[in-house]
């Protein structure tokens, strides 16, 4: 266990990390690591979540061709989904997208527009699913990162309703990829 961790904290991160493949099992290690530390300081920067140790061991991690969003978040949602079918009642999913804002950083690509058009990044739709009953979260059901696109000045908003990439289906599409409840059986 990690020095300075807290045994809940540990636990829950080795639970919902300690599975990533990443092909190399010390990535899966930082992965519960900067995970522990996160989960510890939930709010703030990252410098303020971690020590120095730690930061850099993220920042490797994050920046190693190996580890993607899709892997990271895949371990993560199969214990949420097991969560929710194992939680027996109304699991409630919320919705709501943010913008990352990645302004700034050069080394960052294939971002488009947030805020006020005058930055860059990305918008995060993330679907947390609820034990209703325990007022409980139980995780990320599903996560959804997309590029805003850039709207052609004069464009009608028959065309932008109608585009495809349209931010407002983000919602249905992380919906999507959520399995659906079992059916209840009535009793007999």
């Amino acid at each position: 266990m990690e020095a300075g961790c807290d045994r809940g904290v540990c636990s829950s991160a080795e639970t919902d990390f300690g599975g990533c493949r990443f092909g190399d099992q010390r990535l899966t290690e930082r992965a519960v690591i900067s995970a522990a530390a996160i989960m510890r300081h939930p709010g703030g920067t990252l410098p303020h979540k971690m020590g120095a140790n730690e930061l850099f061991g993220f920042y490797r991690l994050a920046n190693n061709p190996k580890v993607t969003h899709a892997k990271m978040l895949q371990c993560h949602r199969e214990q949420t989904l097991k969560a929710m079918e194992a939680a027996g009642g109304v699991v409630l999913l919320i919705s709501d997208t943010t913008e990352v804002d990645f302004t700034g950083l050069e080394s960052a690509q294939d971002l488009g527009p947030i805020g006020n058009g005058s930055c860059r990044g990305l918008l995060c739709h993330n679907v947390l699913a609820v034990d209703y009953a325990r007022r409980e979260v139980l995780g990320l059901a599903n996560q959804i990162t997309h590029k805003r696109r850039r709207v052609p000045k004069g464009e009608g908003q028959k065309a932008k309703r109608e585009d495809p990439q349209r931010e407002g289906r983000l919602w249905k599409r992380a919906l999507a990829d959520v399995p659906s409840p079992p059916a209840e059986v009535a009793p007999t």
